[in-house]
C-alpha cells in the first residue's frame, strides 16, 4: 500500500516539536493506535525534546537554519498510511522562506509531492496589528537592528504569502477551490489562549484572531478539503527549568489534547492525520 505525504509547516515557536515529540513517545510506548510501518528516518533532533518531556520539563526552542528532515511513516487502524514530515526543524526557515522568496530543493519538492498540508497557528503570534495607518514606516525601521534589516511582514501576511509561494511550487491553480493539497490548520498551545471558552469551534477563533489569514484559506480550499482544529500537545504549560511532578508522575501519554472542528474535544492526537485521510 502506498503511503501519502502529510508536509508539516509552521513558523518558530508554533508547537511543532511538542507535537512531533508526543507523537513519537506515544508511538515508542505503544500508546497509541498508529504504528510505524517502517523504521522512523532522523528522530535524532528529536531526542532532547523527548528527554525533556519525560522529565516533565517543556523542549527547549530550536534555532537554526540547517534543515533537518524528520519522516514518521505512520499506519492506522484503518489501514491508512501516510509518511508524516517534518521538513524543517528549525521554524526560522519559514520566516526566511518568505523575506528571501527562495524556498531550496527541500521545501520545494516537499511542497511538489506532498499530498496534505498540516500548518501550525499559535494565537499569541498575532496579537500586534501593523499597518501604515496606525504604525508609520518609521516606527518600523526604527525597531531593526540595523539600517539594512529587513522589515519582519504581518504575521497574517507572511502565513498567506508562505502558503502562496508553496502552491506555486508545485503549480497548483486558484481558479476553483482547492482539493489537493488537503490542508488542516492547527490552532497551537490552546490551553494558553485566554479566549478559548468564547468559542464554540476551533473555526471561530481563527476567525477572531486572524481574520484576513481565515479568509485566504476559505477563499481558495474546498470546504472538504480543509479543517481547523485547536491543539494542546502538553495539556498544560510546562517550565523549561523545573519539572511537573505530576506530567512525569502520569506520564506524557497521559496528557495533550485535541478539540475538533465540531467543539469536540479527544485525546486522541492522530486526530488531524487521521481526518486528513478521510477527506480523500
Amino acid at each position: 500500500m502506498n503511503a501519502e505525504y502529510v508536509l508539516v509547516v509552521g513558523g518558530a515557536d508554533t508547537g511543532k516539536t511538542h507535537y512531533g515529540t508526543q507523537l513519537m513517545l506515544r508511538l515508542e510506548k505503544q500508546d497509541s493506535q498508529a504504528h510505524y510501518f517502517e523504521p522512523p528516518t532522523s528522530i535524532e533532533p528529536f531526542r532532547e525534546a523527548m528527554k525533556s518531556l519525560n522529565l516533565g520539563k517543556s523542549a527547549d526552542h530550536t534555532v537554526g537554519t540547517t534543515i533537518k528532515e524528520t519522516t514518521l511513516p505512520l499506519e492506522f487502524p484503518d489501514g491508512y498510511r501516510a509518511r508524516t514530515v517534518w521538513p524543517d526543524y528549525a521554524g526560522e526557515q519559514l520566516r526566511k522562506l518568505v523575506r528571501d522568496r527562495h524556498a531550496g530543493t527541500t521545501w520545494a519538492e516537499r511542497a511538489r509531492t506532498s499530498d496534505a498540508w498540516l500548518l501550525f497557528v499559535r494565537h499569541d503570534h498575532f496579537k500586534e496589528s501593523r499597518d501604515l495607518l496606525n504604525r508609520p514606516v518609521m516606527t518600523w525601521t526604527a525597531c531593526r537592528k540595523t539600517p539594512t534589516e529587513p522589515i519582519d511582514w504581518m504575521p497574517q501576511a507572511q502565513h498567506i504569502e508562505m502558503l502562496q509561494m508553496l502552491l506555486f511550487l508545485r503549480k497548483a491553480s486558484c481558479r476553483v477551490p482547492l482539493r489537493c493539497p488537503r490542508l488542516g490548520i492547527v490552532l497551537s498551545c490552546w490551553d494558553t489562549f485566554p479566549e478559548q471558552k468564547a468559542f464554540e469551534r476551533p473555526e471561530e477563533a481563527l476567525h477572531a484572531f486572524a481574520p484576513l489569514l481565515a479568509d485566504f484559506i476559505e477563499s481558495n480550499w474546498h470546504r472538504t478539503a480543509r479543517f481547523v482544529v485547536a491543539l494542546s500537545a502538553l495539556g498544560k504549560p510546562l517550565d523549561k527549568v523545573k519539572g511537573d511532578e505530576e506530567f512525569v508522575d502520569r506520564g506524557p501519554a497521559a496528557h495533550g489534547w485535541v478539540i475538533k472542528p465540531d467543539g469536540q474535544r479527544s485525546a486522541d492526537l492522530t486526530w488531524p492525520l487521521v481526518q486528513l485521510a478521510r477527506m480523500q
